[in-house]
């Protein structure tokens, strides 16, 4: 006996990859029969800004992969945003993306002012690259990554500082971070009140990093109180930001840095030693990059907007 509840999930499914299996995953797994609705080449081409694969070469790619999990599924071309999503009754549940959530929502409210009823929402985290960025046919056409979310190209990383860090402890933190090749394209060490010029971090970057030190008192302590601050700017506007450890400044170090010799200030980190300057300086950088593994948890989901 055929299933009578339907699933839905669409999409352009441009280049084949790994959130895309895990959104028709998804979909197959509510045991429902699976109606996926894939962008005719004339609809795709008005909404993407990319060259993606021709309808029947996008539709092959699913059906062997959906071949895998189960049978009880159809793929319908779509020509428009919705399809019969706000008037089918006959569908129950909707799988998307985390990007496209919103988009269920208003067809919801469509089936609602339609006298229907509403679709179970399934959003479907998004598979993020190895480079912090969400896994998208886009970047995929752009040879950027391959379909499993390997960069192809080094991340390019530029550095503003307001405090004098060694370019190889960057270096070395860096590499703890990223799992592949990087290149650090500026490097620039600015003075507090100096004025610091966008092109001197931005340029044609990933990732333009600002690291600058924090000295407070604790009172309840009556320690002095040191940290690095991350703040990371990627190129599509986003930012994050992360702390290091704090680190206890004896009273030496207070005094020659602080008090004694101003002009020295931003030389305050050598007084750790490297060990623990470049630990202070990874995990600042680490703690700046952590809501780019969920940016749907942390309000980063402008990411990739028309994408797929």
């Amino acid at each position: 006996m055929k299933n009578t509840k339907i699933t839905i999930v669409a999409g352009s499914f441009g280049y084949f990859h790994r959130g895309h299996k895990l959104l028709l995953r998804a979909a197959m797994e509510t045991k429902n029969h699976v109606i996926v609705g894939l962008t005719s080449d004339i609809y795709g081409s008005k909404t993407k800004h990319y060259d993606f694969p021709a309808f029947e070469e996008r539709k092959s790619k699913i059906e062997q992969f959906l071949s895998g999990i189960g049978s009880d599924y159809e793929i319908k071309e779509l020509s428009d945003n919705t399809g019969d999503s706000t008037n089918n009754p006959d569908y129950e549940i909707i799988v998307v993306s985390r990007e496209t959530e919103k988009n269920a929502m208003i067809i919801n409210e469509k089936r609602r002012q339609n006298g229907i009823a509403e679709m179970k929402i399934i959003p479907v985290d998004l598979e993020i690259a190895d480079d912090f960025f969400p896994i998208s046919s886009r970047r995929i056409e752009r040879g950027e990554i391959d379909q499993d979310g390997k960069r192809l190209k080094p991340i390019r990383v530029s550095i503003c500082s307001n405090i004098a860090i060694r370019k190889d402890l960057y270096q070395n933190a860096l590499s703890g971070v990223f799992k592949n090749e990087f290149s650090i394209t500026g490097f620039v060490t600015f003075k507090e009140g100096n004025e610091l010029k966008p092109e001197d971090i931005l340029l044609d970057n990933d990732f333009s990093m600002c690291v600058s030190y924090e000295i407070k008192y604790d009172y309840k302590s009556s320690l002095h109180l040191f940290t690095l601050r991350c703040t990371i700017l990627d190129r599509y506007g986003n930012a994050t930001v992360g702390y290091g450890p704090a680190m206890i400044l004896n009273e030496e170090m207070y005094h020659t840095f602080i008090i004694k010799d101003t002009d020295r200030t931003d030389h305050i980190i050598e007084g750790f030693g490297d060990q623990i300057a470049g630990n202070i300086l990874y995990e600042s950088i680490k703690m700046s990059m952590e809501p780019r593994k969920k940016p749907w948890a942390y309000g980063l989901m402008d990411y990739f907007k028309d994408q797929d």
